[in-house]
């Protein structure tokens, strides 16, 4: 019977201590898992970044001649030390505001692509263009 007992508790020792190394082992996964999601977090541009970069494509004083339609972000995509964020503009305007736009957007003063643009006669309307230029803008990636 002692014998018995003995086996028993000695399986439960082991079964703890099993157990514990378990415990172990994830808590350092763990740990990698949330320093990995806290890096990337940081990698994620700020919603300050994306709110300047639309107030500057957007802003009255900017778009002139143009009516801005949408503005659709898409996901922000890494590019080493930097982090390029995609912009779809549908707008309409002018064929000459269109294009004064289009160098607007490539004369700002933080680093900004337009990446393609597509324009077509708006319907009934014979001087004005229905556009889309398709943009995007880079910021530092903060991380590095």
């Amino acid at each position: 019977v002692a014998q018995t007992e003995i086996k028993r508790v000695q399986g439960e020792i082991d079964a703890a201590e099993a157990l514990k190394r378990t415990v172990e082992e994830a808590s350092v996964n763990l740990k990698q898992i949330e320093a990995r999601l806290n890096e990337m977090k940081e990698r994620l541009p700020s919603d300050k970044h994306v709110s300047r970069i639309l107030a500057e494509i957007s802003g009255n004083g900017f778009k002139r001649g143009v009516h801005i339609v949408s503005i659709k972000p898409a996901a922000p995509e890494d590019k080493g030390e930097l982090v390029r964020l995609p912009f779809q503009i549908t707008m309409e305007s002018d064929f000459k505001s269109f294009g004064e736009y289009l160098e607007r957007i490539e004369n700002l003063q933080r680093v900004m692509m337009v990446d393609n643009f597509k324009i077509e006669k708006k319907e009934g309307a014979a001087t004005i263009v229905a556009g889309e230029v398709y943009l995007s803008a880079y910021v530092l990636d903060n991380r590095k």
